[in-house]
């Protein structure tokens, strides 16, 4: 049996998940010698369903965001020439997530004005409260995208209001976020 020295790859890749995967293809692409190492018996991560004890579980990607024409993700794809050979299905924007607390089913749709509009009529006497909630989780999730641009000096002013804005809560729960601004009970399970 004939085993290769490490030294016969540029990069050794552990794990062939999504990230893996995506980061091994890149580094292919790039002219690099790439092994990717796996301890599964089959490639992909979270990405493939397994059994155990006779039940059949599919832990991984249910569906996938920002896959629309110029989104983060669909750049990527496209940037690793991989983005032909997929087909990509739009869910239903009225309601791709249904949640059922007690009787009552809450359909979430697609898109920040369409989900606060939908949890203003799902719940008109907390209507504010579900509005500031949605809207402080987006300028949240913004500013974690700034925070991330700290390889480049001119994005450093963009990073410092980042980190301003996210030290607060640094040491906070979700729980935490969703008190701050909502007030039905039933609101604060749906959000949770």
């Amino acid at each position: 049996m004939h085993f290769k020295k490490a030294n016969d790859y540029d990069v050794i890749v552990i794990g062939s998940g999504a990230g893996g995967l995506t980061a091994a293809v890149a580094l292919a692409q790039a002219g690099k010698k790439v092994l990717v190492c796996e301890q599964h018996e089959v490639a992909g991560g979270w990405t493939h369903s397994f059994t155990l004890e006779g039940y059949r579980f599919s832990p991984g990607v249910h569906y996938i965001g920002d896959l629309q024409p110029g989104g983060a993700l669909r750049r990527i794809l496209e940037g690793l020439g991989v983005s032909e050979d997929l087909t990509f299905i739009e869910l239903n924007p009225d309601g791709y997530d249904h949640f059922y607390l007690g009787d009552r089913r809450f359909d979430f749709p697609k898109g920040k004005a369409q989900m606060i509009r939908r949890l203003k009529e799902y719940f008109p006497d907390d209507a504010r409260g579900a509005e500031n909630y949605i809207n402080a989780i987006d300028r949240l999730m913004s500013r974690l995208g700034d925070l991330g641009r700290l390889n480049n000096l001119s994005n450093i002013g963009k990073s410092i209001r980042a980190l301003f804005t996210l030290l607060p809560w640094a040491f906070r729960t979700g729980q935490d976020l969703i008190d701050k601004y909502i007030t039905d009970p039933t609101l604060k399970g749906l959000m949770a």
